[in-house]
């Protein structure tokens, strides 16, 4: 790609057609320029709510979501997760200290890895957690961002250890590790999630630093099976595809997290679109890359409004509730995704959809999303974590809230357009 046409579409994310401010109009959120100087604004604003996090939460406890119950107290204050031994965590605990890391990343502030290292050393023991599939989101968050960051001999160790232990949940006849161990009341036999392919990316890394060379190709079956058997020919994504562990048929797609079996959980299709572009990264395998485009495509054609999904794109009106932490994971996927297409495919108006696309979420998160004058200790509002708990069991509490995973995925999406800027100026 020529400079030219890199600059040419510089100009059509930073100008794209902007409403006159004649006669009143105001420039729509989504479609404001959206760069270095906002980034900088919401890493300010994200050291303000993590430095409260900080200084009322003890090392040991990890944030998970915030309460949305107004009458209570503790209205917008984080709900916690401890870890006491030898039961395995919580899937969320590994993003409250990967915020941190992403912190000390942009600001370079010794403060903010030294508050890293406390909450990632308390997670240590997490390398044996063999229970379920999310030991890749528990890790590599933590303990990933440690090793990238502030290297240490301690850390490989353990995140090839962590990589051992999903490799146990592996199983060559399906062809992909088991997601969840429980089956009672979905009866379910060998469930896997969308959500897996995330994990994927702790098996890369093992492969490729000294640990077993058998987890690259684990990975990539896990990743095959998923594109398989996950991805609708819309590229709409089912939640839990359940297998026969003897014969690895498939007996059943389902859904656990989405409105109806038949719907398209926004969380799931956001994990499809940053999972396959990492699988990608890894392999180089076309396929992967295309799979990543088939589910970027669904997502935006599905969010082109408002650039932030509902928590499912086929939920009935009445059951509308916004996911910020679908379009902050998205984001992320989205701008890496750009990255491929302009550095190894050629493809610049896939580039350019992908770019903006990432750019008019982002806008929408920090500019409508931001928990800013609020009493929520979190950095984004409105994020669905189980909506179907709801009906489920009667729990509305994860419904409405700041995520922490939303938060991560947000700082690491601010950080990866932030790069993405100064490659491209």
């Amino acid at each position: 790609m020529t400079r030219a046409a890199v600059l040419f579409g510089i100009s059509l994310l930073a100008l794209v057609p902007v409403p006159s401010h004649a006669a009143g109009q105001s420039i729509p959120d989504t479609i404001r320029p959206f760069g270095e100087r906002e980034i900088d604004k919401a890493f300010d604003y994200a050291e303000r709510q993590l430095a409260n996090t900080v200084a009322t939460t003890p090392v040991g406890a990890f944030p998970v979501f915030t309460d949305n119950r107004k009458t209570e107290p503790t209205f917008g204050k984080w709900s916690t997760r401890t870890l006491p031994k030898p039961r395995f965590p919580d899937w969320r605990v590994g993003f409250f200290p990967g915020t941190l890391w992403l912190t000390y990343e942009y600001t370079q502030d010794p403060y903010w890895r030294e508050q890293a290292e406390k909450w990632t050393n308390e997670l240590e023991y997490v390398q044996n957690n063999n229970a379920d599939h999310d030991i890749g989101f528990e890790m590599m968050p933590s303990f990933g961002n440690a090793l990238r960051l502030a290297p240490d001999a301690r850390y490989e160790p353990i995140l090839r250890r962590s990589a051992d232990s999903l490799a146990s949940r592996f199983n060559p006849v399906v062809g992909a590790t088991q997601s969840w161990s429980w089956a009672i009341p979905q009866n379910w036999t060998f469930p896997v999630i969308v959500d897996n392919m995330m994990n994927l990316e702790l098996l890369f890394w093992s492969a490729s630093h000294g640990g077993n060379p058998k987890h690259y190709d684990m990975a990539v079956s896990h990743a095959l099976r998923t594109r398989e058997n996950h991805v609708r020919p819309d590229g709409g994504t089912y939640h839990v595809v359940d297998y026969d562990p003897a014969t690895g048929n498939v007996i059943k797609r389902i859904t656990f997290q989405g409105y109806e079996n038949e719907s398209t959980w926004a969380r799931g299709e956001a994990w499809a679109i940053y999972g396959f572009t990492m699988t990608y990264r890894f392999t180089k395998d076309a396929r992967f890359l295309e799979t990543a485009e088939k589910v970027a495509d669904y997502f935006i054609d599905h969010v082109k409004k408002d650039w932030v999904p509902n928590w499912d794109f086929q939920a009935p009106a009445q059951y509308t509730q916004k996911d910020s932490s679908a379009a902050a994971i998205a984001a992320a996927g989205l701008i890496e995704l750009a990255q491929f297409e302009r550095t190894q495919r050629g493809g610049f108006p896939r580039y350019l959809a992908y770019r903006v696309a990432a750019g008019r979420i982002l806008n929408a998160l920090y500019r409508s999303y931001r928990a800013e004058g609020t009493p929520n200790q979190g950095l984004l509002l409105h994020g669905t974590g189980n909506y179907p708990a709801l009906w489920r069991a009667n729990n509305p509490s994860e419904i409405d809230i700041a995520l922490i995973y939303g938060d991560y995925y947000f700082l690491e999406a601010l950080l990866r357009y932030q790069q993405m800027l100064r490659e491209c100026h």
